[in-house]
């Protein structure tokens, strides 16, 4: 058949594609495994494509504008599988209204001294390429989840170790009550003790904040 390399190509960026949405999907829902998901599956009742892009629009891990970037390379993928004449990009571009404007607005570096079609082929790459990126990206309720899980590790980190800097502390004050030279310790004293254990504690756990604080600035 003519054009069933170019067909077989985007066959193949439209499939890992859409399971690249899939995983998104099911990582921002706590799916464990998307592929037995009855909704994000490849059953007959799962979600289609563009279901799964509205929900990650809802949850503005997806804007928009990238939507529709995804939404016109699956055009073109619609095109290649659903149509017996789509035999080059040429043809499949020009089948869409607009779409070769939009094209060549986006990727004019693409039509940079070569011919129409090895030029649309060019940007049908890069828009597969641009939607990954677009997938990838940290925001919405991704980046909410990702800090989610941060705090919940900075928190769990900070109680353990203010749990050791309290051990130490008191481990402090009890040596120093054993070891004082007098039979009876003045009221002031232990006050004043107390007093430093728990300045001693603020410190620590101020210091261990700052760090927690440096590491959630780094990026990922």
């Amino acid at each position: 058949m003519e054009g069933i390399d170019k067909r077989t190509k985007i066959l193949e960026y439209s499939l890992m594609l859409e399971e690249f949405v899939s995983y998104e999907l099911a990582h921002l829902l706590d799916i464990t495994n998307f592929k037995t998901s009855k909704s994000l599956g490849n059953t007959a009742s799962s979600l289609s494509i563009n279901q799964k892009l509205n929900l990650l629009l809802d949850v503005e891990n997806i804007t928009k504008r990238e939507k529709t970037t995804i939404e016109n390379f699956m055009s073109i993928r619609n095109q290649f599988m659903h149509n017996i004449d789509a035999i080059s990009y040429s043809y499949v571009i020009n089948k869409i209204d607009g779409l070769e404007n939009k094209l060549k607005k986006q990727y004019s570096n693409a039509f940079n001294g070569i011919n129409k079609e090895e030029a649309f082929e060019l940007c049908v790459m890069y828009l597969f390429k641009d939607s990954l990126k677009i997938l990838q990206d940290k925001k919405g309720n991704k980046l909410r989840k990702i800090k989610q899980r941060i705090a919940v590790k900075s928190y769990e980190i900070l109680k353990e170790k203010f749990e050791d800097s309290y051990e130490k502390q008191l481990k402090i004050l009890e040596d120093f009550f054993e070891n004082y030279p007098e039979n009876k310790i003045e009221k002031n004293v232990i006050s004043f003790k107390i007093s430093l254990m728990d300045i001693e504690i603020k410190k620590d756990l101020i210091n261990n904040k700052k760090d927690e604080i440096i590491k959630l600035q780094k990026p990922e």
